[in-house]
């Protein structure tokens, strides 16, 4: 009786992790996937900026959290290594350093400046820290220009394209907003999934007892 209690303890605590916190992002806008090629390895003396120049008709984040995205890729592959992503907008300045691990193949990984303006041009440049060749990620070049276009300041890769850029917003959804998604919906679906695991693990586990 006891192993069968904690069994379905088990599964409760699993099924409660869905509660935990996330972050959700809506796309303002994006570079369009024109003949997309990738920049180059990320090495060690990697070096690219781009002045990005936001779209002047787009949803403005509001009060929401106004955030960049990039798209990555790791040539479906296992890197190991350091990036530098900096972003410079007026007198703000942020960096952070990404671990090629850390990256997910062809998706936009997010940055969230402290002070960053939604609709003012900013400039963006990605560094390779430590990575060596066959052994570090990349990141997507488009033909799509709208937002600016890229440099290689130290003649490495292939100038006058854009990265794949996302503009968006950042939204901090807690406990409260889980239960709210589609107006309740998710929550009642919940209820649902859990009272019909919980039922069916207490019938497997009686079987077992015979």
């Amino acid at each position: 009786m006891r192993a069968a209690w904690l069994a379905i303890a088990a599964f409760v605590l699993v099924a409660g992790l869905s509660w935990l916190p996330f972050d959700s992002y809506t796309p303002l806008y994006e570079t369009r996937p024109v003949n997309g090629v990738p920049a180059g390895e990320i090495v060690s003396e990697f070096r690219l900026v781009q002045r990005v120049r936001p779209p002047s008709a787009y949803a403005d984040a509001g009060s929401a959290q106004p955030c960049f995205a990039i798209r990555f890729a790791t040539y479906a592959r296992d890197n190991t290594g350091l990036l530098q992503v900096h972003w410079r907008q007026g007198r703000h300045a942020q960096s952070w350093t990404v671990a090629f691990e850390d990256l997910v193949d062809n998706a936009y990984r997010h940055f969230c400046p402290g002070a960053f303006s939604s609709r003012r041009p900013f400039q963006l440049e990605v560094r390779g820290v430590n990575g060596k060749p066959g052994q570090s990620a990349t990141l997507w070049l488009v033909e799509d220009t709208r937002l600016g276009s890229t440099k290689f300041p130290l003649g490495h890769g292939t100038p006058g394209k854009s990265m794949a850029l996302q503009g968006s917003t950042r939204h901090h959804v807690d406990s409260v907003g889980i239960a709210r998604i589609d107006h309740g919906a998710w929550l009642f679906g919940w209820l649902c999934t859990l009272a019909i695991g919980i039922v069916a693990l207490a019938w497997c586990l009686r079987d077992t007892r015979r």
